[in-house]
């Protein structure tokens, strides 16, 4: 279920920030690149990083199960790359706004995953210039699963 949670919000990362045409940090200073982020469900490689930014990261970090709801703690790292601090500061922010606004009017994922509107995103002090990296984090609440042998016990039946 959380990978089918991950690749669905993949699929809406992928499609709302397919025009945000981006940097990318080359070793020549003259071959200035650029391309849509790239989305994962997982971890970045941080061997590969440098040239995988710009790039989005999806993971659901806490499951909490309760009587009343299971709530999946779901977290979507952009990061980027940009020499000019300001500027990377702008598109940080408006990247985490776009993505952190649409997930949360779209309300459901994939038919089984409501999001909660209590969302918070943040961009940390420290930052690895001249990459810059944002966070969302949103509660999202998944169904239940409850106990199969219930109705066995209740009617009467006995464990073969």
């Amino acid at each position: 279920m959380i990978a089918e949670l991950g690749n669905e919000l993949k699929k809406i990362i992928e499609e709302i920030t397919a025009s945000d045409i981006l940097p990318v940090y080359t070793e020549e200073e003259d071959e200035a690149t650029e391309r849509a982020p790239k989305v994962f469900h997982g971890f970045l490689a941080p061997e590969d990083a440098e040239t995988l930014i710009p790039a989005i990261c999806i993971r659901t970090i806490l499951s909490k199960n309760s009587l009343e709801e299971r709530r999946l703690l779901t977290k979507i790292t952009i990061a980027i790359f940009n020499k000019d601090s300001m500027e990377g500061y702008e598109i940080l922010y408006s990247m985490l706004e776009k993505v952190m606004n649409y997930i949360i009017e779209k309300g459901i994922i994939g038919e089984k995953f409501e999001v909660l509107p209590e969302a918070e995103w943040l961009i940390s002090e420290e930052q690895p210039y001249p990459y810059w990296i944002g966070e969302i984090k949103f509660s999202i609440l998944m169904a239940k699963k409850y106990r199969t042998d219930l109705m066995d016990w209740l009617d009467g039946e006995e464990e073969k």
